[in-house]
């Protein structure tokens, strides 16, 4: 029995010594294939889910998953598997809520190594000893569209050398005239008098002595209780959109360019920053009328979801020709109506904003003029190329401004559905607010 006990440990120790010194021990050596999985993050940290497999032929013979958490921004996971003849291996990300995979890039020192991308993730084809490095980038993605809020006429600040020219309570309550305001005037050609003049931010509140603005500040205000976040990062969702007011929808900047060029430019900013593909609109006076056109101009990728228009006149508004004619100050009491009469002369945004011929054809004449005849009135109603003839002609307005408001007031224009633009769209026409709805001149 020991004899037979000492012939088996004989051929156990042989067996082994021949398995760890033989050269045929390297036909039991699996081949490996090593996988690092890189998780970088914009906008956030969070945990994300990953799912391997690897297969040879029909036969799945390795699957495993494991997370991946990032910390500022990134992390990673080093893992391997078997490299059979013919396998392939596909390496997959579950999203979580709230995520978007922005790009997938795949590495390996040999050329033979393969990945190709399909949705979610790749496909690796391993080569035996070699090894891959696959770099998942994704976006945190906001929840809530991101909101635009795009103000009208006089709604932004607009400065010179740093100092507030507009809207400045402080200096125009200091200067009975508001000749400081002069600057802001453009010439006849439709070009600013001044060129220093910039735009600075949306007016929110501004107070002084007693009276309040407010402009924006309520409306931001309730949009951020609601959970909107603003600023410039990628998880904002509350934007807005500064532009100078005195050149309205058609008018053209030094470089050739409109408001309207801005308008669309800040949209793909605020897409490329967010992810988000829709921006929804929220927009005042003027500011709804460079929706429209934008709107009219890229019918089928304007990126907008929903639109809503507050006090947006369409069609023009009588208060327009008011201002030019006879001033206005706007409801601000330290305002000039002489000044602002002087100013908007020559402002494209004036005369946008003056009624058009689909106004005057929907509405009738809004301009009235009373002559003293045989010791009483004649009063007379102007049709729409009347009005043009008196306001021209007889108040001696900028023909080429007129002009030019009557070509951006086409009927197409005027009557123009946002929604034949696929917007969700929403028009507020008023508040329990009166408006001007006609001038007569005596």
């Amino acid at each position: 029995m020991v004899k037979n006990v000492k012939w088996v440990v004989i051929f156990s120790t042989f067996i082994l010594i021949w398995y760890v010194y033989s050269p045929a021990r390297a036909y039991f050596v699996i081949p490996y294939f090593d996988i690092t999985v890189v998780k970088n993050t914009v906008g956030g940290d969070g945990v994300f889910n990953f799912h391997f497999r690897a297969s040879q032929s029909a036969y799945t013979y390795d699957v495993k998953d494991f997370k991946i958490t990032t910390n500022n921004g990134s992390g990673f996971v080093a893992t391997s598997s078997d490299a059979f003849s013919g396998a392939t291996m596909t390496l997959t990300e579950g999203l979580p809520d709230g995520w978007k995979n922005t790009s997938v890039v795949c590495t390996s020192s040999n050329p033979s190594v393969s990945a190709i991308p399909i949705p979610g993730g790749v496909n690796i084809t391993p080569k035996p000893y070699s090894a891959i490095t696959c770099v998942f980038t994704n976006t945190k993605q906001n929840l809530k569209t991101p909101v635009l809020i795009v103000p009208g006429i006089l709604g932004t600040d607009l400065i010179k050398d740093g100092r507030k020219l507009w809207l400045n309570l402080f200096g125009m309550f200091g200067d009975v005239g508001d000749d400081f305001l002069d600057v802001l005037s453009f010439n006849n050609n439709l070009q600013p008098l001044d060129l220093a003049v910039s735009v600075s931010d949306i007016i929110g509140e501004e107070t002084f002595s007693g009276f309040s603005f407010d402009y924006t500040y309520g409306l931001i205000t309730e949009l951020t209780s609601s959970g909107y976040s603003p600023g410039t990062s990628a998880t904002s969702t509350l934007f807005t959109f500064p532009y100078d007011w005195r050149y309205g929808v058609s008018g053209v900047w030094s470089d050739g360019k409109t408001n309207v060029d801005a308008l669309r430019q800040k949209i793909a900013d605020i897409r490329s920053l967010t992810g988000s593909d829709k921006v929804d609109v929220i927009a005042h006076s003027t500011g709804g009328l460079l929706v429209k056109k934008y709107a009219m101009e890229h019918p089928t990728d304007n990126h907008i979801g929903k639109a809503v228009f507050v006090g947006v006149p369409n069609l023009g508004a009588p208060k327009a020709v008011k201002t030019l004619l006879q001033g206005d100050n706007f409801g601000i009491p330290f305002l000039s109506d002489a000044e602002m009469k002087k100013i908007s002369a020559n402002l494209p945004v004036s005369y946008e904003l003056s009624p058009s011929k689909e106004y005057v054809a929907s509405n009738g004449g809004y301009v009235t003029t009373a002559d003293y005849e045989n010791g009483g009135f004649s009063t007379k109603n102007l049709d729409f190329n009347q009005t043009i003839g008196y306001l021209s002609g007889d108040h001696a307005l900028n023909t080429f401004a007129l002009t030019n408001a009557g070509v951006l007031h086409s009927q197409s224009f005027d009557v123009f559905d946002m929604r034949n633009a696929n917007i969700d769209f929403y028009s507020i026409v008023g508040c329990k607010s009166g408006t001007v709805g006609g001038i007569t001149e005596y």
